[in-house]
């Protein structure tokens, strides 16, 4: 929780509150880059595209879905909560990042560190470096938590060796977990 707090959402909120008063409306208009959508509606369908992975992590609720309390209840409330709580950032950012810089900059790479590079000062681009770095890691985290789950389940179906099904005293798939993080250390080493 203090990693997510930490990296993503300090992070994103940040970057929305100091990059909204940033904005010219000019470049959200489009009026000197040739219209709302100079690419067509082409430009808009890849853009859907891109943005549909974005929201890849919804499956892991239901992953985990054996571990929450009253998951009938809560499992659709936390994906429609998920949902606007992520569609209301994910907008947020693209109108500070086409506000603050020409779309073309945009699309040849610029990263969120290139657009805060234009209103904040350099010593803070350091921390907020930091704080992406941690945002990736809670994100792993999660990855972690979701996909060991699966081979818990998987082994617990006799699918894989029966050891991967065991539960610790915390009732955690403790065998799961670091067989699921090891292979993802050695992937790091062998990719």
């Amino acid at each position: 929780i203090l990693m997510a707090i930490c990296g993503d959402f300090l992070v994103i909120f940040i970057f929305i509150i100091f990059g909204l008063p940033q904005i010219d409306i000019n470049k959200l208009s489009g009026a000197e880059t040739g219209g709302m959508f100079p690419n067509g509606m082409i430009g808009i369908f890849m853009g859907a595209i891109i943005l549909s992975f974005s929201y890849a992590g919804f499956p892991s609720i239901i992953e985990i879905g054996g571990e929450i309390k009253n998951p009938r209840k809560n499992i659709p409330r936390g994906l429609i909560l998920a949902l606007i709580i992520i569609t209301t950032v994910y907008i947020l950012v693209a109108i500070v990042m086409t506000g603050s810089m020409d779309y073309r900059q945009l699309g040849e790479g610029a990263t969120l560190i290139d657009v805060a590079q234009l209103f904040f000062p350099a010593w803070f681009l350091i921390a907020l470096n930091v704080m992406i770095l941690i945002a990736i890691a809670s994100t792993l985290h999660g990855v972690l938590l979701a996909y060991s789950r699966d081979l818990y389940s998987s082994a617990r179906d006799h699918m894989f060796p029966n050891a991967l099904s065991k539960l610790s005293r915390y009732q955690t798939p403790h065998w799961a977990l670091i067989f699921f993080a090891i292979s993802a250390i050695c992937m790091l080493f062998i990719l």
